[in-house]
């Protein structure tokens, strides 16, 4: 159940809308163009995805790492049109979900044709604590 459960958040991840935003909501609000989201890229980001927390990294060349519950998965990223797509390795099976992208605040916010969503925003501190980690375990 809980691999289930894992499988259903990680492939909201990224074409999931928003915890405690509808749909009315994100209405009017701007939707990020295919530039925009590339722009997002490398960087590291905290999500919301129903209601739980997980950590996701891109890099530049499409490449995806993520982690939720202790677990880890690895993938990839594209843009299609004006939509953010991913396909995890494992979470998804490999299938890609796609979700326009719009952006409130610091947050951003991605939801699917299914109206699976999640929200995201950028942060700096999971690059450091990757370093930090992979130093001590070479240390070891």
């Amino acid at each position: 159940m809980r691999t289930l459960a894992l499988a259903a958040l990680a492939a909201a991840a990224v074409s999931l809308s928003p915890a405690n935003a509808t749909e009315d909501a994100l209405e009017g609000t701007p939707k990020l163009e295919a530039e925009q989201i590339k722009e997002l890229f490398p960087g590291n980001y905290a999500a919301k995805v129903a209601g739980y927390d997980m950590l996701i990294t891109g890099s530049t060349d499409g490449k995806l790492r993520g982690r939720a519950f202790s677990r880890q998965d690895r993938g990839r990223w594209w843009v299609e049109e004006n939509a953010l797509c991913v396909a995890w390795s494992n979470w998804t099976e490999g299938k890609p979900m796609c979700g326009e992208i719009t952006i409130e605040g610091d947050w951003y916010f991605s939801q699917n044709e299914k109206g699976e969503g999640m929200k995201f925003r950028k942060v700096e501190a999971l690059a450091i604590k990757s370093a930090a980690r992979k130093r001590i375990q070479s240390d070891r």
